[in-house]
């Protein structure tokens, strides 16, 4: 036990044949030019506040069913919004 952990490579591979946990009490950061998680059968992240911010391109697309749900959801656009419907509807709900 120490205050204190660095590491420095110019590679890493970490293999685990079960669990790996990586636990910190304050902060962690990952900085690189390219990030990358798999996992084959899913990826959960618990948190209180969660913000996703990019200078580019966000991209979310799945093969299946994609719900988005809050006690308040908002979008908004600078330029344009469109909702483009392939197969089947598009049903909005007004207050009342």
């Amino acid at each position: 036990s120490s205050s204190a952990m660095d590491l420095s490579t110019e590679e890493l591979t970490v293999s685990a044949g079960g669990t790996v946990d990586v636990f910190s009490s304050e902060s962690a950061s990952i900085s690189s030019g390219r990030v990358s998680v798999a996992a084959s059968e899913g990826v959960s992240v618990e948190t209180r506040d969660l913000e996703f911010s990019s200078n580019g391109k966000v991209d979310l697309a799945a093969s299946g069913e994609v719900s988005v749900g809050g006690d308040s959801v908002s979008l908004s656009s600078m330029e344009a919004l469109s909702v483009p419907v392939l197969v089947g509807n598009v049903t909005v709900g007004l207050p009342e």
